[in-house]
Protein backbone atom coordinates (compact mmCIF):
# COMPACT_ATOMS: atom_id res chain seq x y z
CA UNK A 1 0.00 0.00 0.00
CA UNK A 2 1.02 3.29 -1.02
CA UNK A 3 1.86 6.38 1.42
CA UNK A 4 -0.71 8.66 2.91
CA UNK A 5 -0.44 11.96 2.97
CA UNK A 6 -1.69 13.73 6.10
CA UNK A 7 -1.02 17.19 7.70
CA UNK A 8 -0.44 20.39 5.23
CA UNK A 9 1.03 23.47 5.55
CA UNK A 10 1.12 26.88 3.80
CA UNK A 11 5.01 28.28 3.86
CA UNK A 12 7.59 30.64 2.20
CA UNK A 13 10.32 28.59 1.40
CA UNK A 14 13.88 30.59 2.28
CA UNK A 15 17.01 30.06 0.69
CA UNK A 16 19.73 30.60 3.47
CA UNK A 17 23.64 30.51 3.69
CA UNK A 18 25.08 27.44 4.02
CA UNK A 19 26.09 28.26 7.44
CA UNK A 20 23.03 29.16 8.68
CA UNK A 21 21.50 25.98 6.99
CA UNK A 22 23.98 23.75 8.95
CA UNK A 23 22.61 25.27 12.08
CA UNK A 24 19.24 24.39 11.04
CA UNK A 25 20.03 21.10 9.79
CA UNK A 26 21.98 20.20 13.44
CA UNK A 27 18.95 21.32 15.30
CA UNK A 28 15.67 20.84 13.76
CA UNK A 29 13.87 18.09 13.65
CA UNK A 30 11.58 18.48 10.94
CA UNK A 31 14.95 19.42 8.15
CA UNK A 32 15.60 15.77 8.48
CA UNK A 33 11.74 14.82 6.96
CA UNK A 34 12.26 17.12 3.98
CA UNK A 35 11.12 20.59 5.63
CA UNK A 36 13.11 23.27 3.99
CA UNK A 37 14.38 26.36 6.10
CA UNK A 38 10.92 28.31 5.73
CA UNK A 39 8.48 31.23 7.35
CA UNK A 40 5.30 29.41 7.87
CA UNK A 41 2.26 31.32 6.88
CA UNK A 42 -0.68 28.78 7.68
CA UNK A 43 -0.13 25.46 9.89
CA UNK A 44 -1.65 23.34 10.42
CA UNK A 45 -3.80 23.78 6.83
CA UNK A 46 -6.30 21.08 6.10
CA UNK A 47 -5.60 17.54 6.13
CA UNK A 48 -4.03 16.34 3.12
CA UNK A 49 -6.80 13.55 2.41
CA UNK A 50 -9.18 16.60 1.96
CA UNK A 51 -7.41 19.52 0.46
CA UNK A 52 -8.91 19.93 -3.33
CA UNK A 53 -8.44 21.91 -6.29
CA UNK A 54 -11.47 24.08 -4.75
CA UNK A 55 -8.48 24.74 -2.41
CA UNK A 56 -6.02 25.49 -4.34
CA UNK A 57 -7.95 27.79 -6.18
CA UNK A 58 -8.92 29.89 -3.02
CA UNK A 59 -4.96 30.10 -1.53
CA UNK A 60 -4.02 30.74 -5.19
CA UNK A 61 -6.11 33.80 -5.23
CA UNK A 62 -5.45 34.70 -1.45
CA UNK A 63 -1.48 34.60 -1.98
CA UNK A 64 -2.09 36.42 -5.67
CA UNK A 65 -3.58 39.63 -3.83
CA UNK A 66 0.13 39.92 -2.33
CA UNK A 67 2.96 41.91 -4.88
CA UNK A 68 6.51 39.57 -4.11
CA UNK A 69 8.25 41.64 -1.18
CA UNK A 70 11.91 40.91 -0.15
CA UNK A 71 12.59 39.72 3.63
CA UNK A 72 15.66 40.42 6.11
CA UNK A 73 16.96 38.01 8.34
CA UNK A 74 19.27 39.48 10.78
CA UNK A 75 18.44 39.06 14.60
CA UNK A 76 18.46 36.14 16.23
CA UNK A 77 15.72 35.68 18.78
CA UNK A 78 14.15 32.79 21.21
CA UNK A 79 10.77 31.19 21.84
CA UNK A 80 10.47 28.97 24.69
CA UNK A 81 10.87 26.34 22.47
CA UNK A 82 13.19 27.49 19.63
CA UNK A 83 15.57 29.98 18.53
CA UNK A 84 14.79 31.59 15.12
CA UNK A 85 15.70 34.08 12.80
CA UNK A 86 13.52 37.65 12.97
CA UNK A 87 12.54 38.54 9.50
CA UNK A 88 11.87 41.99 8.40
CA UNK A 89 9.26 43.26 7.51
CA UNK A 90 6.73 41.08 9.18
CA UNK A 91 3.85 43.03 7.75
CA UNK A 92 3.72 40.99 4.28
CA UNK A 93 3.73 37.59 6.41
CA UNK A 94 1.52 38.58 8.77
CA UNK A 95 -1.16 39.98 6.49
CA UNK A 96 -1.10 37.20 4.05
CA UNK A 97 -1.66 34.23 7.40
CA UNK A 98 -4.49 36.67 8.14
CA UNK A 99 -6.26 36.97 4.64
CA UNK A 100 -5.49 32.66 4.42
CA UNK A 101 -7.17 32.69 8.03
CA UNK A 102 -9.82 34.60 7.26
CA UNK A 103 -11.08 32.02 3.73
CA UNK A 104 -10.58 29.62 6.57
CA UNK A 105 -11.41 30.67 10.15
CA UNK A 106 -11.19 27.25 11.72
CA UNK A 107 -7.51 27.09 10.66
CA UNK A 108 -6.12 29.62 13.55
CA UNK A 109 -2.41 29.57 13.09
CA UNK A 110 -0.14 27.33 14.81
CA UNK A 111 -2.99 25.87 16.15
CA UNK A 112 -4.45 28.75 18.36
CA UNK A 113 -1.51 27.91 20.46
CA UNK A 114 -0.14 31.61 20.25
CA UNK A 115 -1.86 35.29 20.82
CA UNK A 116 0.14 36.50 18.24
CA UNK A 117 1.19 36.10 14.77
CA UNK A 118 5.20 36.19 14.72
CA UNK A 119 6.99 35.17 11.35
CA UNK A 120 10.58 33.83 11.99
CA UNK A 121 12.95 30.82 10.31
CA UNK A 122 13.59 28.15 13.11
CA UNK A 123 17.37 27.85 13.30
CA UNK A 124 16.79 25.67 16.01
CA UNK A 125 15.04 23.47 18.79
CA UNK A 126 17.47 22.51 21.22
CA UNK A 127 17.24 23.99 24.26
CA UNK A 128 20.55 24.68 25.19
CA UNK A 129 21.31 26.55 22.15
CA UNK A 130 21.44 30.47 23.18
CA UNK A 131 20.83 33.18 20.94
CA UNK A 132 23.75 35.08 21.38
CA UNK A 133 25.85 31.84 21.04
CA UNK A 134 24.21 31.09 17.51
CA UNK A 135 24.65 34.62 16.46
CA UNK A 136 28.46 34.42 17.15
CA UNK A 137 28.38 31.07 15.41
CA UNK A 138 26.52 32.07 11.94
CA UNK A 139 28.56 35.90 12.17
CA UNK A 140 28.83 36.91 8.57
CA UNK A 141 25.72 34.91 7.25
CA UNK A 142 23.88 37.80 9.02
CA UNK A 143 22.28 39.46 7.45
CA UNK A 144 20.89 37.93 4.50
CA UNK A 145 17.96 39.01 1.96
CA UNK A 146 15.59 36.61 -0.19
CA UNK A 147 12.88 37.50 -2.04
CA UNK A 148 9.53 36.24 -1.93
CA UNK A 149 7.72 35.21 -5.06
CA UNK A 150 5.90 32.47 -3.98
CA UNK A 151 4.25 29.95 -0.83
CA UNK A 152 4.21 26.17 -1.18
CA UNK A 153 1.63 24.12 0.33
CA UNK A 154 3.52 21.12 1.85
CA UNK A 155 2.02 17.61 2.98
CA UNK A 156 3.06 15.40 5.27
CA UNK A 157 3.29 12.20 4.38
CA UNK A 158 2.15 9.00 6.33
CA UNK A 159 5.87 8.13 7.46
CA UNK A 160 6.47 11.79 8.55
CA UNK A 161 8.36 12.72 5.57
CA UNK A 162 7.24 16.60 3.80
CA UNK A 163 7.11 17.57 0.43
CA UNK A 164 6.03 20.26 -1.77
CA UNK A 165 2.45 20.23 -3.13
CA UNK A 166 1.41 23.36 -4.57
CA UNK A 167 4.03 26.22 -5.61
CA UNK A 168 1.61 29.09 -6.16
CA UNK A 169 3.05 32.63 -7.68
CA UNK A 170 2.39 36.33 -5.69
CA UNK A 171 1.06 38.51 -7.70
CA UNK A 172 -0.27 36.53 -10.22
CA UNK A 173 -4.85 36.49 -9.96
CA UNK A 174 -6.22 33.27 -11.41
Amino acid sequence: MGETERDSAIIIRVTVPLEVERVRRRSVASAALGVPAHVTVLFPFLPVGILSLADRAIVEDVVGRFAPFELSFGRVGRFPSAVYLLLEPAAPVVAMTRALNRRYPELRPYGARFRSIVPHLTISEDSADQPEDLAAALGSALPFRHRVTEVEVMAQSATGRWRPRWRLPLGVRP
